[in-house]
């Protein structure tokens, strides 16, 4: 960073409890005019960073109603959401109409599904079918590996 071969991203720096050190090492690259900073304008980054802001009234705040539906732990923290609204009811009917046209249907032997293909899929957790998208595929093992979307 002091030598000028590298700037600080500000975002990971914040988490840094030695982020100042980063912080004058490229202050003292900039002054210095060091590699990536040779033609560094202090000047002109003021004039950037200090534009007035003409819109400060603040953002009136939004509330949904949501439906947290699926939790994941593993590789990091998420989860995915439902927003309820109008189209609820809709959707909710689609996939009752999804689930009984499924429950009986007949599984084609010959079908081998492909990496990235949306399929209908039976969830072993419920025993109910959903919409799913292929990850990977073995026709010798006769295995898939499915994401539920």
């Amino acid at each position: 960073m002091q030598i000028g071969l590298a700037t600080v991203h500000d975002y990971s720096a914040e988490s840094l409890s030695w982020s100042r050190h980063l912080y004058d090492a490229e202050a003292d690259a900039k002054t210095n005019k060091r590699n990536i900073w040779h033609d560094f304008d202090a000047s002109l980054e003021q004039t950037v960073t200090e534009k007035p802001d003409n819109d400060s009234t603040p953002l009136k705040p939004e509330y949904l109603d949501v439906i947290i539906s699926d939790i994941r732990t593993i590789p990091s923290f998420a989860f995915s959401i439902q927003v309820l609204n109008e189209n609820t009811a809709q959707l909710e009917k689609m996939m009752k109409d999804f689930a009984l046209h499924y429950r009986n249907a007949p599984a084609v032997s010959s079908f081998v599904p492909k990496a990235g293909e949306l399929v209908a899929a039976k969830f072993s957790g419920d025993g109910q079918w959903y919409r799913a998208k292929v990850k990977r595929s073995s026709a010798a093992k006769k295995e898939v590996e499915l994401t539920f979307v």
